[in-house]
């Protein structure tokens, strides 16, 4: 189910995971987040080398995508298509991503995403800061998790 990132994968379409997941979670901010500039930057981050990509697939579709920047010791992205939320991706691309953190992670997500804090907060994940997004004007939370 989780496998490296195989650059046969267009960022496209890591984006367009990114977005639509997104944008379910966020539809009074949809507008704000247009795939484009979503795209643009999934590519960027994939060619300098910033994001160690990892992918999930069920039945053999991509459904999701985790980015960390390993040097941050950072979740940078985790996302999976609203239709195969709640079947276990979510939680296979994190444990995948802890396995692959000795230091710890940490991330950031929205305050109004209660069903992520939630998520997060079952996997170990305790708040450590808090922050106003740059472009979007909401509330960010970030996230902590110390390897045991």
């Amino acid at each position: 189910m989780i496998a490296d990132y195989d650059p046969a994968i267009a960022p496209s379409e890591i984006a367009a995971i990114w977005h639509s997941s997104w944008a379910a979670n966020n539809p009074e901010l949809a507008e704000a987040a247009p795939l484009a500039p979503l795209a643009e930057r999934a590519a960027r981050e994939l060619e300098t080398g910033r994001w160690q990509v990892r992918v999930a697939r069920l039945g053999g579709r991509l459904v999701g995508f985790a980015a960390t920047v390993p040097s941050d010791s950072l979740l940078d992205q985790l996302f999976v298509l609203p239709d195969a939320q709640r079947h276990g991706v979510g939680t296979a691309l994190l444990n995948d991503a802890k396995l692959r953190s000795p230091r710890g992670l940490k991330l950031r997500t929205q305050a109004s995403n209660r069903d992520g804090l939630r998520f997060y907060a079952r996997h170990g994940f305790l708040e450590c800061g808090r922050e106003m997004h740059a472009t979007l004007n909401v509330e960010m939370i970030w996230l902590c998790w110390l390897s045991p």
